[in-house]
């Protein structure tokens, strides 16, 4: 009778120790996994404030661009005009008068272009 109760306390020793193993595992894996959650966390946060750095920049400078473009838009109106208007005007000019204005205009716009530079 003894042995049979020696029998299963050592059994019960040593299921208890594969319960504490088991336990003391588990424990060290959620440690890990938590430590890797801080660092994740840590890196989210990094990456937010970034994220929140660059749209702020963006929410600057897209009002810039929209005035420029609307800028460059007037200015490649006007440019059109004034040349569909100098394309009329010469076709109604005799043809002696025409070499010098197309001599004007050609210097003009060389003129600009040199001094641009």
């Amino acid at each position: 009778m003894i042995c049979l109760f020696v029998i299963v306390f050592i059994a019960e020793l040593i299921i208890l120790y594969h319960l504490i193993m088991f336990l003391y595992n588990t424990d060290k894996a959620v440690c890990m996994l938590t430590e890797q959650i801080d660092k994740s966390r840590m890196k989210l946060k990094w990456r937010m404030t970034a994220l929140t750095e660059i749209s702020e920049g963006i929410n600057e400078i897209i009002p810039n661009l929209i005035v420029k473009a609307k800028k460059t838009r007037k200015n490649l109106i006007i440019r059109f005009i004034n040349q569909g208007l100098q394309s009329i005007i010469l076709l109604f000019f005799k043809p002696k008068y025409k070499k010098f204005l197309l001599g004007m205009k050609t210097g003009m716009g060389v003129l600009r272009k040199l001094l641009r530079v």
